[in-house]
């Protein structure tokens, strides 16, 4: 943790080598796991996705916007 020169407000957290190492070394292993996730996927559908993914965060935006929260 470091105070932002910037702003002494805020307080800057930055990960350790011992974090960056442990995810450096599980980043074949995660690569692997999201190609499963989305195999079976060409490229129209996962287009698909990203537009239907794209319209829900927009809707819940303008929904919290309104100040509506879940029911």
């Amino acid at each position: 943790m470091k105070k932002d020169k910037n702003d002494m407000r805020n307080i800057l957290l930055y990960l350790t080598d011992q974090c960056d190492e442990y995810y450096k070394g599980r980043e074949q292993l995660e690569k692997e796991y999201l190609a499963n996730v989305f195999s079976g996927l060409d490229d129209s559908a996962l287009h698909s996705l990203i537009s239907a993914m794209s319209i829900l965060l927009d809707n819940i935006e303008n929904l919290l916007e309104k100040g509506q929260d879940l029911p």
